[in-house]
């Protein structure tokens, strides 16, 4: 019986810790090491030391430097700011990012492909009112 509850108590442990790994980015800087929540669970860049990173580095992990942005944690990257730019480190971050794309959980559907394809909700919505119509 006690090594059932050992293993009950070792299993929750571990899902703990997995959970934890899964919902927090432990970001390592040259002065001090930060814990930001992730905008989703999942296991990538949930250590990240950006000691060493470049312009390139920001593009690379985005999400990372996103969520820092949205957090007000981005004078914590400082070292990646190039002093010679005339430009702020949230003018040169935000340049860095709009390289990288939308970011990964950008759901909010793009304006300008239905007004190439002439798609109107109006339109959109006779045309479920067909098919529903077809379909009873």
């Amino acid at each position: 019986m006690k090594t059932i509850i050992r293993l009950i108590v070792l299993v929750l442990m571990l899902g703990g810790w997995g959970l934890a790994a899964a919902s927090l980015h432990v970001i390592r800087t040259p002065s001090t090491i930060t814990i930001v929540p992730k905008n989703r669970l999942g296991l990538r860049d949930t250590y990240v030391d950006t000691r060493a990173w470049t312009m390139d580095d920001v593009v690379k992990h985005a999400d990372v430097t996103r969520r820092m942005i949205e957090l007000g944690k981005s004078e914590l990257l400082n070292n990646v700011a190039d002093p010679k730019s005339g430009q702020s480190l949230q003018d040169q971050l935000h340049e860095a990012l709009d390289r990288a794309g939308p970011p990964a959980d950008a759901t909010q559907p793009t304006t300008h492909t239905a007004a190439r394809t002439g798609l109107t909700v109006a339109k959109a919505i006779s045309q479920l009112d067909i098919v529903w119509g077809e379909a009873r």
